[in-house]
């Protein structure tokens, strides 16, 4: 089961061959805030890896089976889930950003900082967790 929690709790049961789906899972529209992740390998657990990304490619947590449990933050809008009127101002920037931060964030912060750039792991909430200050580590939050 994957459990998705925020202000409510969505489950959604994850099958495929062997009782698993390799790759990938989703799209789920999370809504805007924080959100616990929670995972358990029944089988060979010492070759369970994840990565969450966001709609836009933003690593949200990833690690392996002795990393959960893992809390990550969501903004909207997502690629997927956006209002059926369109986006208000506010929300296009906010896509905006998600955008830089998704180019930006596997550049090394002290060129980001030489060249004026907003560092997207310095953002809060954390726009993402990939660490580019030391070659990529999950940051802790």
């Amino acid at each position: 089961m994957l459990h998705i929690n925020n202000t409510f709790t969505e489950m959604h049961r994850i099958e495929g061959q062997l009782g698993y789906l390799h790759k990938t899972y989703g799209p789920f529209c999370a809504p805007e805030g924080w959100h616990n992740f929670t995972y358990t390998s029944d089988a060979n657990p010492e070759e369970t890896s994840f990565k969450i990304t966001d709609s836009y490619g933003l690593i949200k947590a990833q690690g392996d089976m002795n990393s959960f449990p893992v809390t990550f933050y969501t903004h909207k809008p997502s690629k997927f889930c956006n209002p059926e009127e369109g986006l208000t101002d506010e929300q296009m920037l906010k896509r905006n950003r998600k955008l830089f931060a998704y180019h930006d964030q596997f550049t090394p912060a002290s060129q980001l900082r030489a060249e004026g750039w907003a560092v997207p792991q310095e953002a809060w909430p954390p726009m993402t967790v990939y660490d580019n200050s030391d070659g990529g580590h999950n940051v802790g939050w």
